[in-house]
């Protein structure tokens, strides 16, 4: 295991993706991305390497302002672009279509079969609510719209965790495992991590 006893040399450091300021100040070590190092101690040529704990900024925060006198403000949270959630990609103008994403997330939130849209006292219903304005779909309709629910969620998640790798956030993982009464097997699987505004 890598643990530095000197300052690296320029070449061996790279610049941190990290979007707080205090990352002016620091930088990774190419080789072991874990080890941050201090620019303002090594212009001193002082110690200069931290091995946060968490992918909180606080450690590095701190040393700078004991150390350095730099004071930092750490990210607010009214500065931060929101993070757009997923309905956000789907959630169309058109009124029908709007309706359509609606019924769908109802399928699913209800663990409901595809085929109960194409039952007639669905169907009524919707008529009823919508005063004839909407033209009930099918049940294979439903599946085209989960299937593209699945393909951009998918390009969502890998981005997601990409971008955490990179970052080298730490997180959590948990498994869940059921079977259907059906006989058909699933697995959830859920990731944890604090950004550094604790959310």
């Amino acid at each position: 295991m890598f643990t530095p006893t000197e300052n690296p040399l320029p070449e061996e450091l790279i610049d941190h993706t990290g979007r707080s300021e205090v990352w002016d100040y620091y930088k990774q070590h190419k080789k072991w991305p874990g080890w941050i190092f201090c620019l303002e101690c090594i212009k001193k040529s002082q110690k200069s390497w931290i091995k946060p704990q968490s992918s909180s900024t606080s450690p590095m925060i701190h040393h700078l302002a004991a150390v350095h006198k730099i004071k930092i403000e750490k990210i607010k949270r009214k500065d931060l672009v929101p993070t757009p959630r997923i309905d956000d990609y789907f959630l169309p103008v058109d009124r029908n279509k709007k309706i359509t994403h609606l019924i769908v997330d109802w399928i699913v939130d209800d663990s409901q079969a595809f085929s109960v849209v194409d039952k007639q006292s669905f169907k009524a219903v919707i008529s009823e609510a919508s005063k004839g304005t909407y033209s009930t779909i099918g049940s294979d309709t439903v599946r085209r719209e989960l299937q593209k629910k699945h393909m951009i969620i998918s390009r969502l998640m890998k981005g997601c965790f990409r971008q955490l790798v990179e970052d080298e956030t730490l997180f959590g993982i948990t498994l869940d495992h059921w079977t259907s009464g059906s006989n058909e097997n699933y697995m959830n699987v859920t990731a944890h991590w604090i950004n550094d505004v604790f959310e």
